[in-house]
């Protein structure tokens, strides 16, 4: 039952946000969106942030854990959201025809040894996306864990020891999340928690 309801709501979820969503605002450059949508992230994550914690079988951790991601996602979409119109933007969802004409990349990077990540995401082309990613995780050992496609997001979720990984892309953060988070249940008993995300634009 509980497995339904998490399904459910992650459809719920993808229905409300998987069409990438276009920032609007009269006058704003490129620096201008990425300052200001760095900062509002910034403090979409403040807003949500604190520890969770479940006990019980392992299917309830596993439930409850992807539960608590999608809430808490859910909030910090509403509140990067509320962020972005308070400093001037106005949303709308895009079409296939406003897909940009360059393609932006990005790229998730791991180390089995260390259990150290990178992430990059907005890069002209893959292999620069695949650089800055093994650049970031900082480990002689980095690898290419999986990659990020124009327009989509991507997120990573690890176990407490970093031993224990899963990945996602989707269209809209959130969701992305959510799945990173199921993927590394899948794999542990132990409780998964999310280490990084990214969208292209």
């Amino acid at each position: 039952m509980r497995s339904n309801i998490v399904g459910l709501v992650v459809s719920i979820v993808c229905m409300a946000g998987c069409a990438p969503t276009i920032w609007d605002k009269p006058g704003a450059t490129q620096a201008d969106y990425n300052r200001d949508s760095a900062r509002c992230r910034i403090l979409a994550r403040g807003m949500n942030s604190g520890d969770f914690y479940a006990e019980g079988s392992p299917k309830f951790v596993a439930a409850a854990t992807v539960g608590n991601a999608i809430g808490t996602a859910i909030n910090r979409q509403e509140t990067f959201h509320d962020c972005m119109m308070a400093v001037g933007y106005t949303p709308r969802a895009s079409t296939s025809a406003e897909a940009p004409v360059g393609s932006l990349f990005g790229a998730f990077a791991r180390d089995d040894v260390s259990g150290r990540i990178g992430q990059s995401a907005n890069q002209d082309t893959q292999t620069r996306a695949d650089d800055l990613a093994l650049n970031s995780c900082s480990a002689p050992s980095c690898k290419i864990a999986f990659r990020i496609g124009p327009g989509l997001c991507g997120a990573i979720a690890l176990n407490d020891t970093g031993k224990i990984w899963g990945g996602a892309t989707r269209p809209a953060r959130e969701v992305a999340e959510a799945a990173a988070l199921e993927n590394c249940q899948k794999r542990t008993q132990s409780q998964c928690k999310l280490r990084g995300a990214e969208c292209n634009r």
